[in-house]
């Protein structure tokens, strides 16, 4: 594995088992920040639907309502994230609308494992912290202070890593990379024929290349143009001639 800078980006290169080398640019801390915007959001509506559908509804009693609307973010965020990325190859919704993507810090296909540490350590990381900064006014003051320091050591980590691996990626061995954007090469339709001169000092165009050709594969081409060139030797086999002297009756071609 390989660590360079391209473009002004941070990329990893990844030499798999074939040898040909697959280049990565590490997603940018903003991008990151944008991506786990949209979680959070995504996951706030799906969270006040379940709560106003369990309030409306009345069918649990008010000690286990307010249970589980304490345990509510808890059970929405885990299964969200974790299922996502599972599902769409290590891309959530926040993910996808950003173009990058969770990969295996090796390059290989990411593992169940993974997926499910990076997650978990994401409520310690993320939003225990923001529960505690919620609740400031009722905490004392040596714990205002550790959560303060928490929150440091979260927000330091990435900046400090060439890799810009959270704790979570760290502990799993993943890394958020951009998704690669497929480019359409231009058309191999040559533009205009090429010239050959004959041996009399004319001048004659080679056949221009069609873009239906040009858009077939190597072997079909191949068995087109092989179709073509054989084409004036099989009419000429099937010509008659006339017997020759002896009579005998022959034909040649």
């Amino acid at each position: 594995m390989n660590r360079t800078d391209k473009d002004g980006k941070r990329v990893e290169q990844f030499i798999p088992p074939e040898g040909v080398p697959i280049t990565f640019a590490i997603a940018s801390l903003g991008t990151r920040f944008g991506a786990q915007f949209l979680d959070i959001v995504f996951t706030t509506i799906i969270i006040f639907i379940c709560a106003t559908a369990i309030i409306f509804t009345g069918v649990l009693p008010m000690t286990a309502e307010a249970m589980l609307m304490v345990l509510l973010g808890f059970l929405v965020q885990i299964p969200y994230y974790i299922l996502s990325e599972l599902i769409w190859n290590g891309r959530t919704l926040g993910k996808r609308i950003t173009g990058i993507r969770v990969i295996n810090v090796d390059g290989r296909r990411l593992t169940p494992h993974q997926v499910t540490a990076r997650n978990l350590m994401k409520q310690v990381e993320i939003f225990a912290p923001m529960g505690l900064l919620a609740s400031v006014d009722t905490q004392s003051a040596w714990e205002n202070g550790l959560t303060s320091l928490w929150l440091l050591a979260v927000v330091v980590v990435p900046f400090t890593n060439r890799r810009r691996q959270r704790l979570g990626d760290i502990i799993a061995g993943t890394l958020v990379v951009d998704t690669p954007r497929s480019v359409l090469l231009s058309d191999l339709a040559l533009s205009a024929p090429r010239r050959r001169v004959d041996a009399g000092g004319s001048t004659n165009s080679w056949p221009s290349i069609s873009m239906s050709t040009a858009n077939m594969s190597c072997r079909r081409w191949r068995t087109c143009f092989a179709t073509r060139q054989r084409r004036p030797t099989i009419k000429r086999s099937n010509r008659s001639c006339a017997p020759l002297p002896g009579g005998s009756g022959m034909k040649t071609p």
